[in-house]
């Protein structure tokens, strides 16, 4: 499983975890979601809740956001084959 981290600066502050992993990372909402409950978002080595607010210096690791993305491109290549 791909791991990713994302170090937090200060443009980011004060902002909540769930909005800016939608806005910056492109996550859909939902998949945020199950990611926190399952704890495969953490921030600075914690688990976390939706509403966590960001400081600066924070360290974000996710854990295999990309599966919708994948599923996407699974879909295009079928397409092709098929045309």
């Amino acid at each position: 499983m791909r791991e990713r981290k994302i170090h937090i600066g200060r443009q980011e502050n004060s902002i909540r975890l769930d909005k800016f992993l939608k806005s910056s990372e492109n996550i859909p909402f939902s998949l945020i979601q199950k990611l926190i409950r399952k704890k495969d978002i953490k921030v600075n080595s914690k688990a976390v809740k939706h509403n966590q607010i960001l400081i600066n210096g924070d360290e974000i690791t996710i854990k295999g956001p990309y599966q919708a993305e994948q599923k996407k491109s699974t879909v295009s290549n079928d397409l092709k084959n098929i045309l």
